[in-house]
């Protein structure tokens, strides 16, 4: 992906503001793997989710095919990324209320949610930005 973008538009990874933002997400979570899972992967990388669609679109547009292919294979990853993220979050609330998050249906999920809008205000700046892309979320296992 970066050969991609300085070949086609000479624009090298670490070019945008936007790059630094995995750094600075890793420095405001250093104290709490539950923050770094919910802003990382809860927010960051299921944005991507959200996006893909639209960035794909706008690849074809460009005729850049191959981006586009390779967002098609990246959305799959990220999908996996974005679980991953989502079952330790999970877990580590879970954990951390001595394995009962208790809840009317005894999963826990009211408590992870409300765990997650917690440390969302806290650690991440901005809004959240619709529209979400609800099918790829689900398959990821966000609800």
């Amino acid at each position: 992906w970066a050969d991609h973008l300085e070949r086609r538009y000479a624009t090298r990874y670490g070019d945008l503001p936007t790059h630094d933002m995995l750094w600075e997400v890793a420095r405001e979570t250093r104290h709490s793997l539950r923050a770094r899972l919910a802003v990382v992967h809860l927010i960051h990388e299921a944005r991507g989710l959200d996006v893909a669609e639209t960035m794909r679109a706008k690849c074809l547009r460009a005729q850049d095919s191959e981006a586009a292919s390779m967002l098609d294979k990246n959305i799959a990853d990220e999908v996996g990324h974005v679980a991953a993220g989502a079952r330790w979050f999970r877990h580590l609330c879970r954990e951390s209320a001595g394995g009962d998050l208790g809840g009317p249906d005894g999963d826990g999920e009211e408590a992870a949610a409300a765990e997650f809008l917690r440390l969302a205000r806290a650690h991440y700046y901005g809004e959240l930005k619709r529209p979400f892309n609800t099918e790829l979320r689900r398959e990821a296992g966000l609800p």
